[in-house]
């Protein structure tokens, strides 16, 4: 084997690559700001929004923040809100139109791509943690006291339901809400709360879960595949629209698990306390941990597709990656890669997910000897 071909090679892999933190798939994203960031949506791989802020029991002091890349993140905006009121929740309804929600029961409204928020209603005196929208006019937000606005008209109006009846709930807030279409939907709180609805959020019923800890986090792919997330490593699976919950495996426990967001039916990620961030490939029958840069708490994530994904936390940490999180491995030097180095650095420069067909046809041009040669390299620039 030509050993220097193999080296420009490896040189190509490793050049257009992304950069990433030592030992990492996630890389810091400058925010401007050291406040807690609480939510994240990206519309697409350019235009995204992340909310935050605080509040002082004690004195009554306030801050908020809202923050918007155009760039995929490599810099990030601080823009006007409205007022100092603490945000919790973002979701973009897409491009243009999307809502953001927090404390006293603020809730905002942007049509300009969040480079300007308008106040739409202050619903109560209660905190809103959680915002999920399909389009321009359906909307549904959720928090304390268990209540859920919903919204078919934009925002114009917003009518209530309750959904406090949970008998085994001391205290009932909702962390989290997730509709897959405007009809079905999933709310989850503290102490195990989980209720569905199937009329838009007019009714909801409840869905008994195998635990009663705080779940934090929920995600369908459709409406019958979804996951939770929450406190003590807790990870929940359901594939028949919530009707039956399984327990998955974590690789870690005792973590606080604040969020989720699964692509399809296999790939996901979990992000959680200490900067933690987990992996799937498999639907959760395997979850791995994915080295990250920071050790303070992320509160959110979102990914556009299988790669290019975010992360927010504590102390205005952004993180991205655009590999799926994935780090490279070690390429061998001694003049001679290994399939599988080389499959999984290449896996980065083309940016390509395991297991794909790529990989496969990878190993599949493999020699006996588990080494690439010129033809493989021709075969797979080729391919590329």
């Amino acid at each position: 084997m030509n050993t220097h071909v193999t080296r420009i090679l490896v040189a190509w892999v490793f050049a257009t690559a992304p950069a990433f933190a030592l030992n990492s798939g996630w890389s810091i994203q400058p925010s401007g700001t050291t406040q807690p960031l609480r939510g994240i949506h990206l519309s697409d791989y350019a235009s995204g929004i992340a909310v935050g802020g605080t509040y002082l029991s004690s004195t009554g002091a306030s801050t908020q923040v809202v923050l918007r890349t155009a760039s995929g993140g490599d810099t990030w905006s601080q823009i006007n809100g409205y007022g100092d009121t603490r945000l919790y929740g973002i979701r973009m309804a897409d491009a243009t139109t999307g809502w953001a929600v927090g404390d006293f029961g603020l809730v905002l409204r942007t049509e300009n791509g969040g480079l300007s928020w308008n106040l739409q209603s202050t619903i109560g005196v209660d905190t809103f943690y959680a915002v999920d929208s399909l389009d321009s006019q359906h909307a549904w937000i959720a928090g304390v006291d268990a209540y859920v606005y919903r919204t078919s008209n934009g925002g114009l109006t917003w009518s209530r339901s309750d959904t406090r009846a949970c008998d085994t709930c001391p205290v009932n807030i909702l962390l989290a809400i997730d509709f897959v279409d405007e009809w079905r939907g999933w709310t989850v709180g503290y102490f195990g709360y989980l209720k569905v609805t199937d009329d838009g959020g007019v009714t909801w019923r409840d869905q008994i879960p195998p635990v009663s800890v705080n779940l934090r986090g929920v995600r369908f792919v459709n409406d019958r595949e979804g996951w939770i997330v929450g406190s003590t490593s807790t990870i929940l699976h359901t594939d028949d629209g919530g009707e039956t919950w399984t327990k998955q495996t974590p690789p870690t426990t005792g973590r606080i698990l604040n969020a989720i967001h699964m692509v399809d039916s296999s790939n996901g990620w979990i992000a959680g306390q200490g900067g933690l961030i987990w992996a799937t490939t498999d639907a959760g029958v395997n979850w791995t941990v994915q080295p990250t840069p920071v050790s303070t708490d992320l509160r959110a994530l979102w990914f556009v597709d299988g790669f290019r994904g975010w992360a927010v936390g504590d102390n205005g940490v952004i993180l991205r990656t655009t590999t799926g999180g994935m780090t490279p491995g070690d390429v061998d030097c001694d003049g001679e890669v290994g399939i599988a180095d080389a499959a999984l650095a290449l896996r980065f420069a083309s940016g390509l997910r395991a297991p794909s067909g790529m990989e496969t046809a990878l190993a599949d041009l493999a020699e006996p000897t588990g080494v690439i040669t010129i033809a493989d390299a021709a075969a797979i620039a080729h391919a590329l």
